[in-house]
């Protein structure tokens, strides 16, 4: 078998179960880190300044290892081994971080647990990377053959994205995922190298495979993970959807239904149910025709269906959820589809408004806290816009449990309901905010519907003739008392408020974050000190550095050497590349919010695109026109950074995500091509074979561009301003790149 055969085969290999240990290891931490997609700057950032440290650290390896097609399987069975230990202790978090019962995990906390977790298999990635480096070197291709490492490994994790999304998630759990993956790779390395050692490996880890042995360690994993939340908590069954990790809880005899680490509902919530339906229906003279989005397996359809005059439609995105809901409802919702007024369909809530052109007269969104980009996307000005517009005109727009206090509102509290409030009035004419741990909040367009007197809302309840074992009309007086709702209503009205709540600017769901680290006493000063900070605070920092870099490389010269301008360029590609992937995967969650299934699709297409890309890019590793078409690159790089925010917009007018993820392809292909330009750079001036620091640079910007644009820039500022300090980035390097070439 040829050297070459070898060495492209090492790296497809190491495409594929590299990325797949990253998506397997990106749905835990998202799992356990309650749905918020904030993990995933977070998690990209770590381990990508990981392997910059494992490709590094392999530098002082004895030359003679990376000859030896025997180091790479050894490497292989370390990282598989880490991979496996780390999927084993994500679910022991709370054990290992000592999180006492009832508390949350605090980013902090998550940081250093993923940086843990994460440093031995990606230090081993960032070695086999360097390993396949110093293999390419006996092809005698130079640059080209770092080049080909970095496109068939690309091309392995674009088989892996779309392997993994397309099929294997879609009926295996995460654990099976990682063994049938990483199965059917060792079998391909015995098949090449002829190691007995690594067939008996592979026998033993089939037979793991096919024996029940994965789904009985996922019930064990996920048992000792429930007994960490609370004592007696038992875990009952569960389900990976669409959406994220679906558990059914036994806790004292009652079941919960619990989302990603996150309380959904009490199965069946009877008490709470049956208040909110009286407080919702009485609000309106007539409502005949009624939107719920959300709330079919909490069991609050089930109640608002028995008042059989009225016409009702329920939208349940997650019909995962609802079907294990019925099992250990006790009977509530056997039936709640089969009713003449009731009409459920399983889509998305927002997709549906777009679509549907009709007029209710009430539209309740019982979808949560927005704590991730999934449920944020119902508390935006952009939705309450749109659900304005399919209100009658009498009609009520109802935030059914949104987080709240009976009494006191904290900063990060007050913060949050302030902003929902003063988002609502943009389109609303009048709102009342019923008080407690979770406020219903009612508007509408008309300053005579919304009913503030307890006694008229007593009487419609009592001549609807639908009672309710848990409600009397009395109770209508205890949640509308005049001056604590006057008082609420002035104390959300008169607050300031930072910003606006926008699909692309997701500050509702900050604030939600800052307050589970508050809840911990997780201090949190600079992120709430950011808070506060203007952009153009920001986007002045950024040309202020840009022009003392600009200055610092015109006044040094010939001193600067070209392959550090390389160097400064290659982190630029990195930055971009991992800030564009972000910006794309939490524009898919607003757009269709089911990031949970489609993450591993959405970075294999992003990763095709890459493949192409640099593949064309190393063919064309010709001295005369290299320099010419890495400058051509860079200005259609910028300009698909300039033109993102409109394309975006108008990829959220098709149902289907096909145009979206055109536009990931793209960005994958115009940030692909640098790293085997550079290298054949690199190699024609002088001869140099490894591209260990442009990997590297590559990788370092990658990490910064997670933290800065994952953790800061999206949540803070939004997708426009994080995209103008991506093209201001783009044009200093394309300025930095042109007076080095002219020069």
């Amino acid at each position: 078998m040829s050297n070459i055969y070898k060495l492209h085969s090492f790296a497809v290999i190491t495409g594929i179960t590299t990325l797949t240990a990253q998506i397997v290891l990106m749905r835990e931490f998202y799992a356990v880190f309650y749905g918020n997609e904030s993990c995933f700057g977070i998690l990209l950032a770590i381990w990508l300044i990981c392997v910059a440290a494992g490709s590094f650290a392999s530098v002082f390896l004895r030359s003679s290892f990376f000859k030896q097609s025997q180091f790479y399987y050894f490497l292989q069975f370390l990282f598989f081994a880490s991979v496996l230990l780390a999927v084993l202790a994500i679910k022991n978090v709370r054990i290992l971080l000592n999180v006492p019962y009832g508390e949350y995990i605090t980013s902090t906390n998550l940081a250093v647990f993923a940086f843990l977790v994460l440093v031995f298999p990606c230090m081993f990635a960032g070695v086999m990377f360097t390993f396949l480096s110093g293999l390419s070197k006996d092809t005698g291709q130079t640059g080209k053959g770092i080049a080909g490492v970095y496109v068939f490994e690309a091309a392995g994790s674009t088989i892996a994205g779309l392997l993994t999304s397309l099929f294997l998630f879609r009926f295996f759990v995460n654990l099976q995922v990682l063994l049938i993956v990483f199965s059917f790779c060792f079998v391909y390395l015995v098949y090449i190298s002829r190691n007995k050692a690594l067939l008996v490996f592979t026998i033993l880890l089939f037979g793991m495979l096919l024996s029940p042995l994965p789904r009985h360690l996922y019930k064990i994993q996920m048992q000792h993970y429930w007994q960490t939340f609370g004592e007696g908590m038992n875990y009952l069954d569960g389900t990976q959807s669409r959406y994220g990790e679906l558990s059914v809880i036994d806790w004292g005899g009652d079941y919960f239904l619990y989302n990603n680490g996150t309380k959904l509902t009490q199965l069946p919530d009877i008490i709470g149910v049956q208040e909110q339906a009286a407080l919702i229906i009485n609000q309106h003279p007539n409502p005949y025709k009624i939107l719920i989005i959300g709330g079919a397996f909490s069991g609050l359809l089930n109640e608002v269906g028995r008042y059989t005059d009225f016409q009702i439609t329920c939208i349940e995105q997650n019909r995962d959820a609802f079907e294990l809901a019925k099992q250990y409802a006790k009977g509530m919702l056997d039936s709640v589809d089969e009713q003449d007024n009731i009409k459920l369909l399983f889509t998305d809530g927002r997709r549906f408004l777009e679509r549907e052109k009709e007029e209710y007269d009430l539209i309740i969104i019982h979808k949560g806290a927005p704590s991730t980009g999934e449920s944020n996307r119902y508390y935006t000005r952009e939705f309450f816009k749109l659900v304005y517009s399919r209100l009658k005109s009498s009609g009520i727009f109802v935030i059914d449990g949104f987080p709240s206090a009976e009494n006191y509102l904290g900063d990060e509290l007050l913060q949050l309901n302030a902003g929902l409030y003063q988002d609502l009035q943009v389109e609303f004419k009048d709102i009342l905010v019923l008080p407690g741990d979770q406020a219903i909040y009612f508007a509408s367009g008309n300053l005579d519907v919304l009913q503030r007197n307890p006694q008229i809302l007593a009487e419609r309840y009592q001549e609807r003739g639908v009672t309710f074992d848990y409600f009397f009309s009395g109770m209508f007086l205890q949640y509308l008392m005049p001056q604590r709702i006057a008082d609420l209503d002035t104390l959300l009205k008169t607050t300031h408020v930072s910003r606006a709540n926008h699909d692309y600017s997701p500050i509702a769901y900050y604030y939600d974050y800052l307050l589970w680290d508050k809840i911990q006493d997780d201090s949190h000063s600079l992120l709430k000190w950011l808070i506060d900070v203007p952009f153009s605070r920001i986007l002045s920092g950024v040309m202020v550095f840009s022009v003392v870099l600009l200055a610092w490389i015109y006044f040094s010269g010939k001193r600067v050497r070209t392959s550090s301008l390389g160097i400064l360029i290659m982190i630029y590609a990195g930055f971009a590349g991992m800030a564009l992937e972000l910006l794309l995967i939490f524009a898919f969650q607003v757009l269709y919010g089911y990031i949970y299934e489609w993450i591993g699709l959405t970075i294999g297409i992003y990763m095709l695109g890459l493949v192409i890309a640099a593949q064309w890019m190393r063919k064309c590793a010709c001295q005369k026109w290299l320099k010419k078409v890495l400058f051509f690159y860079f200005i259609l790089l910028i300009l698909l950074i300039g033109l993102m925010w409109p394309i975006i917009l108008i990829s959220g007018r098709f149902d289907t995500p096909l145009f979206f993820l055109l536009i990931v392809f793209a960005s994958g292909a115009l940030t692909g091509g640098f790293f085997p330009v550079l290298c054949s750079l690199a190699a024609f001036r002088t001869k140099e074979k490894n591209g260990g620091y442009y990997y590297a640079a590559d990788v370092l910007g990658g990490a910064a561009g997670a933290l800065t644009v994952g953790g800061i820039l999206i949540p803070l500022y939004g997708f426009i301003n994080s995209l103008i300090v991506l093209f201001v980035g783009g044009l200093v390097s394309l300025l930095l790149f042109y007076y080095r070439k002219k020069s």
